[in-house]
């Protein structure tokens, strides 16, 4: 069972558990218009998609890549990898997880 346990956390609660520590629990996600979503890449590299559209019938999103910026390392921020108005469609099971941030200009920043 999932509880509440802290806003956007939940605690996992399973009374017929003898052994501790439980392994990992993965927990669906269902991203939403707007949102900013973790997505594995080739390589095991992490990208960031900004989620425009909604396909639940087809379990993908459409929208637009996002890269780490050239200065990376000094400011933390995810640039569009493309200027172009296609858009790409990532399926359900490569999104990691909806990331929490802002924007900043054109840019995103990850809450940490």
């Amino acid at each position: 069972m999932l509880y509440p346990f802290q806003p956007g956390k939940f605690a996992v609660v399973d009374p017929m558990r003898k052994i501790i520590p439980i392994p990992q629990v993965l927990v669906p996600v269902f991203p939403q218009v707007g949102d900013m979503v973790s997505v594995q890449g080739g390589d095991d590299e992490l990208w960031r998609a900004e989620v425009r559209a909604v396909d639940h019938v087809h379990k993908t999103v459409r929208g637009y890549f996002f890269v780490k910026h050239h200065q990376w390392n000094e400011n933390q921020l995810w640039k569009r990898e493309s200027m172009s108005h296609a858009m790409d469609t990532v399926h359900f099971k490569s999104i990691i997880s909806i990331v929490e941030g802002q924007w900043q200009g054109p840019y995103w920043k990850d809450n940490h």
